[in-house]
């Protein structure tokens, strides 16, 4: 339940930031949106170690860190790309309907779980101080990663003087330098 509310939440920051006719409004959108995203990743590391037990704890959280940075890899030149055909919008209106679509698979692939319990007992694990703590890390080193990724384009194209063209190419390799590095 937390998961799909969390793809929701996202989904809607992501739409707001679409729709945002001030930069005060897209900044809150995008502040939102990364908080989301901190804490979405931060839920999905306890998921995957409660599925895959205490003897594949680590494989799983590793697989999960590689899809995270998999994504940023793939999915910064591709909203490059998508910003520079159709504007920045656009690149946010992609994000905001992957949410969605996230959403409604993790709905169509949960299991039932009926237990209110195990609701609120998710929602209070994540007010505790250890947790709040580690959120905030998340939120700030995600929020660093991402303003990173913000600020490649406009540095290649107008200060070193790189083709639009190129940039997907180069945002690629800055990716893949970073996940390896």
């Amino acid at each position: 339940p937390l998961m799909v509310a969390l793809l929701v939440v996202a989904a809607i920051a992501n739409t707001a930031a679409v729709l945002a006719p001030t930069l005060t409004l897209l900044l809150a959108s995008r502040v939102a949106a990364g908080l989301t995203t901190a804490t979405f990743f931060a839920h999905a590391i306890v998921v995957a170690v409660r599925a895959a037990g205490p003897d594949r704890a680590g494989t799983a959280v590793a697989r999960l860190a590689l899809g995270m940075n998999l994504a940023m890899i793939v999915g910064a030149p591709l909203g490059t790309v998508v910003a520079d055909v159709w504007g920045w919008r656009a690149a946010f209106a992609a994000v905001a309907t992957g949410c969605a679509l996230g959403a409604v698979l993790v709905v169509a692939s949960a299991v039932p779980d009926d237990d209110v319990r195990h609701v609120r007992g998710e929602l209070r694990e994540l007010v505790r101080r250890p947790v709040l703590l580690a959120l905030a890390v998340t939120a700030v080193g995600n929020a660093g990663v991402l303003m990173a990724f913000s600020y490649l384009a406009p540095l290649m194209s107008g200060v070193a003087g790189y083709a639009d063209a190129a940039l997907p190419a180069l945002i690629l390799g800055y990716g893949v330098g970073a996940t390896m590095g």
